[in-house]
């Protein structure tokens, strides 16, 4: 009979399976139980809340409650939420009739698991030369992790803008070389940029670099920046204005990557004024309270416009009206402003003709002209001696009198000739006739 129980068990064990579902701690699988059979069950187990994703330690007390002891026995977890991290399994060896024996296992939760967990603790012995296995179970409290979104990831790439363009006196003039301090920084919060080429172009073609148009920059780390000092120069005939200029970056990424990005810089350009004039002078010599009208053409010689042309006069000697203002006058051209003033101290003067004109940017230039001149007494005609008046009238009336008998004899001489003249026509008549 004592063989035939062990059978028993393994066929009701194997016909009727229990889920871990039905199993209840210290609940026995056999059928029947004899006084000469080890009864192997969980009496006692411990396991703190364990997080969704996270470990945990289970313990259980199992006890043989049985008359009879269990050899070579294994003990065994298994489940589905919770999974042991390490073993599963452990080899206790013979475990008497009455005797308790503790199992730690260290689990891990599922990240997609929560709530209570069934879990199975199978038991497999020897006796009576037979092979038996028997069950069961525990719960185990899976706390469910909180929904996290998913993990951001970064495809950004590196952001390339010029922060700032630094020029020596903030212009560039025709035909001067001057280093031009370019800025560029890569905004990005975690790309670098890698392998950078950076290219300048003017569009005008009147802006040019002194070597190369183009240079590389290993690295610009994500947040920093990094200065081109490029040598240019602007051409005789560039243009006095703000010039369009390209930059162009081609760089890498640490993943193997790449990418690209562009730039306009306004680089100032301003054509040298260059002025030449004429009519700034006085006359050599001039009479006291006389008005003397000077001419001066300012003549535009450069490639930039004057603005706000204006000429004026100072001196002491001479009584001056104000300044005449010109104009603007454009290149190539020329103007011409009139400036009046009277003579009023006698003598030798001196005196200053004042040319003022601006650029495009409102910045005055002035051009000085000293002169001289002779200012001489103004002639008053006093009134005449009355006997020289009237020997003077005497002196005309006998003059008066010779034109006149001049004029008779000249006369009587025209008219003795006409006669002669009108005589001998007709006697040259008559002979030809009488013929």
């Amino acid at each position: 009979m004592k063989k035939i129980i062990p059978f028993l068990i393994l066929i009701l064990l194997f016909a009727f399976p229990v889920s871990a579902d039905e199993i209840e701690v210290g609940t026995l699988l056999e059928s029947e139980v004899t006084a000469d059979t080890p009864l192997l069950m969980i009496s006692d187990f411990s396991c703190p809340q364990i997080n969704a994703g996270s470990t945990g330690t289970l313990s259980v007390i199992i006890i043989n409650n049985g008359k009879a002891d269990a050899e070579n026995l294994k003990i065994s977890y298994t489940g589905e939420e919770a999974v042991s991290s390490g073993a599963s399994s452990v080899f206790v060896g013979t475990l008497e009739a009455g005797k308790t024996y503790e199992w730690k296992i260290l689990l891990i939760a599922r990240k997609e698991s929560g709530g209570a967990s069934l879990a199975n603790i199978v038991f497999e012995y020897d006796h009576n030369g037979e092979r038996v296995q028997t069950a069961d179970s525990v719960t185990i409290n899976i706390k469910e992790a909180p929904t996290q979104a998913e993990p951001e990831i970064d495809a950004s790439m590196p952001r390339l803008i010029v922060t700032d363009i630094s020029i020596p006196d903030g212009y560039l003039v025709p035909n001067e070389s001057k280093t031009v301090k370019i800025t560029i920084k890569n905004i990005a919060k975690t790309k670098s940029a890698l392998n950078v080429l950076m290219t300048f172009v003017d569009a005008s073609g009147e802006i040019k670099p002194d070597e190369e148009n183009y240079t590389i920059a290993n690295s610009i780390y994500a947040g920093k920046e990094f200065v081109w000092e490029l040598p240019l120069t602007a051409a005789n005939n560039a243009s006095s204005s703000e010039h369009s200029c390209s930059l162009s970056f081609e760089f890498e990424t640490y993943d193997g990557g790449g990418g690209s990005a562009a730039a306009e810089v306004a680089i100032p350009v301003r054509q040298p004024l260059k002025l030449d004039f004429s009519g700034a002078s006085l006359p050599a010599k001039c009479t006291q309270n006389e008005s003397v009208t000077a001419n001066v053409t300012f003549m535009n010689v450069g490639k930039a416009t004057l603005s706000n042309c204006r000429v004026s006069f100072e001196s002491d000697a001479f009584e001056i009206g104000g300044s005449t203002l010109v104009g603007e006058v454009a290149p190539g051209e020329s103007k011409t402003g009139s400036i009046n003033f009277r003579a009023v101290k006698l003598g030798e003067c001196t005196g200053t003709f004042i040319l003022t004109y601006e650029n495009e940017y409102g910045e005055t230039f002035t051009e000085k002209v000293d002169v001289t001149s002779v200012i001489e007494e103004q002639v008053d005609y006093m009134e005449n001696n009355p006997e020289e008046d009237k020997e003077a009238e005497n002196k005309i009336k006998a003059m008066r009198w010779i034109f006149l008998a001049v004029g008779v004899v000249v006369g009587a001489g025209i008219g003795v000739g006409i006669t002669y003249f009108i005589m001998d026509q007709k006697r040259r008549k008559i002979e030809e006739e009488n013929l």
